[in-house]
C-alpha cells in the first residue's frame, strides 16, 4: 500500500486534488484518505478514471496498486530473442531507446523491467509479454485489432472455497462481471473470475476479495490457485509441488495444511482449475 502512495503522490505532482475531481469525479476527501492510508487500495474503475487526470495509464496504475501482476522477466528468453537477432545489447539499446547497461541489468536479473519497458520489448520481438515473463510458449503476439477493447467483461462465478468446481458451472451461477486487461489472454487464454470466501489466505487475500484467474491444468509451485478436489470441492490455496505428492498451503496459521500424495492424486483426483493472476479488493 505504501509503494502505491508514494506512486500515486507521483503522478498527482503539482495537480491540485480538486482539479483532479473536477476531471475524474473522484472526491477530494477520498483522494486525501488513500494518500493518507486511510483507505484501501481503489478498485480498478477508480483507477481508470484517476488515469485520466494523472501522468500514466490505466495499466500502469492497475500494476502499481497490485491487480496486474506482472512477474519476473525470463532472462534466458530476452537473451535468446535478441541473439536470434543477432543483435549486441547496445544494438538493441538503440533500436528501443533503452541504455545498454539497463539492459543487461535486465539480461543478468538484477532488475525488473515496468510495463511500458515490457511492452515495448514485446512489441519489437514480436511477441507477447507473457512469453518474455515464461508464463507461456507461445510466441507471436496479438494485435489489438484482433483483441478488440483493451479490457474485456469476465464472469465472477460465485466463491471460493464454497463454490463448485469450474466444469460445472453454467450461466446459472455468474454472481457478476469484472473488467480485465486482454493483455492477460494473449496467446489464446481463458479467464474466469471467483470470490474469496472465508480467512484461510489471510493476510494477503481477504474475505471478499475477488480473483482473477486463467484457466490452466497445471501449475508452478508457490502458485496461488483454484484446485478441485474429487469433482466436488473446490479450494483456493498456495500450491507447493513435492515429490510424493502437493500440499494445498493456507496462509493463515489458524489454518492446516492438505496434504495429497501422487496416488491420491490421480485417483480423487486433485485438479488444478486455474492460477490467480490478478486480485480485486472492493473499497
Amino acid at each position: 500500500m505504501n509503494n502505491f502512495i508514494e506512486y500515486l503522490k507521483e503522478q498527482i505532482g503539482n495537480k491540485s486534488l480538486g482539479q483532479i475531481e473536477v476531471l475524474t469525479g473522484v472526491t477530494k476527501s477520498y483522494l486525501s484518505k488513500i494518500l493518507r492510508g486511510e483507505r484501501s487500495i481503489p478498485k480498478p474503475d477508480t483507477l481508470k478514471k484517476l488515469s485520466k487526470a494523472l501522468s500514466c495509464t490505466y495499466e500502469d496504475l492497475m500494476r502499481e496498486a497490485g491487480y496486474l501482476s506482472l512477474g519476473t522477466l525470463d532472462m534466458a528468453r530476452l537473451k535468446e530473442l535478441r541473439n536470434e537477432k543477432h543483435l549486441t545489447l547496445k544494438e538493441l539499446g538503440k533500436e528501443i531507446n533503452l541504455a545498454e547497461s539497463t539492459l543487461s541489468l535486465y539480461e543478468n536479473g538484477l532488475r525488473e523491467p515496468d510495463f511500458a519497458t515490457l511492452k515495448k520489448l514485446a512489441d519489437f520481438f514480436n511477441v507477447t509479454i507473457d512469453y518474455l515473463l515464461g508464463r507461456t510458449c507461445h510466441l507471436k503476439n496479438i494485435s489489438s485489432a484482433d483483441l478488440g477493447n483493451s479490457f474485456i467483461k469476465v464472469p465472477v462465478y460465485g466463491e471460493i472455497p464454497a463454490g463448485i468446481p469450474i466444469e460445472m458451472i453454467d450461466t446459472s451461477y455468474i454472481e457478476d462481471y469484472e473488467d480485465i486487461s486482454t493483455e492477460l489472454l494473449k496467446g489464446d487464454k481463458k479467464a474466469f473470475c471467483l470470490k474469496v470466501k472465508g480467512e484461510s489466505m489471510m493476510p494477503k487475500f481477504e474475505d471478499g476479495d475477488v480473483l482473477v484467474l486463467i484457466q490452466q491444468e497445471d501449475c508452478n509451485t508457490g502458485d496461488y490457485c483454484a484446485v478441485s478436489i474429487n469433482h466436488t470441492e473446490c479450494t483456493f490455496k498456495k500450491v507447493i509441488k513435492h515429490k510424493n505428492g502437493i500440499t494445498l498451503q493456507p496462509l493463515n496459521p489458524a489454518f492446516e495444511p492438505m496434504f495429497f500424495t501422487n496416488q491420491q492424486i490421480e485417483e480423487l483426483p486433485i485438479t488444478i482449475l486455474g492460477v490467480v493472476k490478478e486480485v480485486r479488493r472492493s473499497i
